[in-house]
């Protein structure tokens, strides 16, 4: 599975029936099904300083598993593999925003936000059998 890294509507153009995905910097291949749709739900509100709660991640990551289970039917897309896969996500865009820094920055607004969701993980995280 390829991941565009950054998909999110600066990054997206469409004319008439065609969608155009550009800004393939942040790309890697073998990424979650999720991360795309998860980083379009969630990474808007964050940047515009909207609240991002355990109810608003449960959405988004609603969203994303029916986007999963579409494309990868023959996958197992149990709640706890997207409860899972969410956390990956969340890790992921945590370590991207301290690379540069080479810290872990709890003032950065993505970092921040991001951060207190893995802390409350078990607001939102799906609980197992």
């Amino acid at each position: 599975m390829l991941a565009q890294g950054d998909f999110a509507p600066w990054n997206i153009r469409s004319l008439g029936s065609q969608l155009f995905v550009f800004e393939w910097g942040r790309a890697r291949a073998e990424a979650s099904p999720l991360d795309d749709v998860l980083h379009y739900l969630m990474i808007q509100r964050v940047l515009c300083s909207r609240p991002v709660s355990a109810q608003r991640l449960q959405s988004a990551m609603k969203r994303a598993g029916q986007f999963a289970q579409e494309a990868y039917p023959q996958w197992s897309w149990r709640p706890q593999v997207i409860g899972a896969l969410t956390l990956v996500y969340l890790l992921g865009v945590i370590l991207h925003q301290s690379l540069a820094g080479q810290q872990i920055d709890a003032a950065d607004l993505v970092t921040a936000a991001y951060w207190k969701l893995v802390e409350k993980r078990s607001a939102w995280m799906p609980k197992g059998r």
